[in-house]
């Protein structure tokens, strides 16, 4: 399950939606790890279909290099009328209206939250489902709730570095909340997914601490939820009896 995980350094999908010319395309590029080697890798074609098969536009062990042909591919489309998906209104005359494609998107998170609940190898889930790895990340990241953890904590520490490692992440987060140089920190050994996942189990979600990495107290952070302005949006942890941002 690591393996995978480890895999995609950077991954990113943009659309380009107007029914007038009949377009509804998707355009992904992503940055594979496989050894000493960086790969960056671009798919595109028709939102719904399985698009044309990747292409391969980078290798070497360059990671700037690797990112300098992933973003420079992305200008381009962005140049064609490519848009950051968040940024795309809804328009129901589209060739497959905002209905069908929210009825197909929320069939395969069921599924991918269905076997996640089972506890299913990642691997696994992506061959039943023929989806990406980096699609199904994606689902994992939105899965991840205090009471998902609280039933899957194996299965969800099982993706992710030492504790000390995660503790370590979580306090460069707390010092400069920009993410880049965070990611640049720990690119060499950790994946874009894998650092996203601490963020939301230590910062965004507020699930463990990121001072002692024990899980905190539902009571504990409910009263900091409710009382947010006297704490001034701080979090305070029983455990190592701290307060932090």
């Amino acid at each position: 399950m690591k393996e995978l995980f480890n895999r995609f350094v950077f991954i990113k999908e943009i659309h380009k939606i107007n029914p007038e010319e009949n377009e509804n395309k998707f355009f992904k590029v992503a940055i594979e790890r496989i050894n000493e080697d960086y790969i960056t890798w671009t798919h595109w074609g028709r939102i719904g279909s399985l698009g044309q098969a990747p292409q391969s536009r980078y290798r070497g062990e360059d990671l700037k290099e690797a990112f300098k042909v992933a973003f420079g591919k992305l200008n381009e489309k962005f140049k064609e009328g490519y848009q950051e998906i968040y940024d795309i209104e809804p328009d129901n005359k589209s060739p497959i209206s905002a209905t069908s494609k929210k009825v197909e998107i929320n069939k395969v998170r069921d599924s991918v939250i269905e076997y996640f609940e089972r506890e299913m190898d990642l691997k696994t889930i992506t061959d039943i489902l023929e989806i990406s790895s980096w699609d199904l990340q994606d689902y994992l990241i939105q899965w991840v709730t205090p009471e998902v953890y609280d039933l899957h904590d194996e299965y969800i520490n099982h993706m992710l570095p030492e504790v000390s490692v995660c503790l370590e992440i979580a306090g460069y987060f707390l010092e400069n909340d920009m993410f880049k140089p965070i990611f640049d920190k720990y690119n060499g050994q950790y994946s874009y997914i894998q650092i996203r996942l601490i963020k939301a189990l230590y910062i965004k979600e507020q699930i463990l601490c990121p001072l002692c990495g024990k899980q905190l107290n539902d009571t504990i952070r409910n009263y900091c939820n409710d009382y947010k302005e006297r704490f001034n949006s701080h979090s305070y942890c029983n455990d190592c009896q701290k307060i932090f941002t």
